[in-house]
């Protein structure tokens, strides 16, 4: 595994090929790019400043979360309960669309007449 060093030395690639798109990366910018069968790439800015840093912080802190397991699973866990929230909203939601009509309800099911 490269180290952090290593790996901003490998920075000065400025062009990073994506299919027909291509991303263009400024020394200022960083970015991670997820591929399918891959591991992750990894861009850290190489210019200084409070951006810089605080895109480098951001990015150094997205490798350490994703190592930790228990934060892993605790995210897990809060967007399964966001999605099981957003599923009893659009519940609601459909629910909400349809109007009751009052009216009598005496017979329960009338069978069709049958004519031929």
């Amino acid at each position: 595994m490269e180290n952090c060093q290593d790996l901003l030395l490998k920075i000065d690639m400025k062009w990073l090929s994506m299919d027909e798109e291509k991303i263009k990366l400024t020394e200022k910018e960083g970015a991670i790019i997820l591929r399918d069968d891959a591991p992750p790439e990894i861009y850290a800015p190489i210019g200084v400043g409070e951006a810089c840093d605080n895109i480098r912080f951001t990015l150094a802190f997205l490798l350490y979360a994703v190592e930790r397991v228990d934060w892993v699973k605790e995210f897990g866990e809060f967007v399964d309960d966001l999605q099981g929230k957003q599923h009893k909203d659009d519940a609601a939601l459909r629910r909400s669309r349809f109007k009751v009509i009052e009216g009598e309800k005496k017979e329960k099911h009338k069978k069709p007449n049958k004519e031929y």
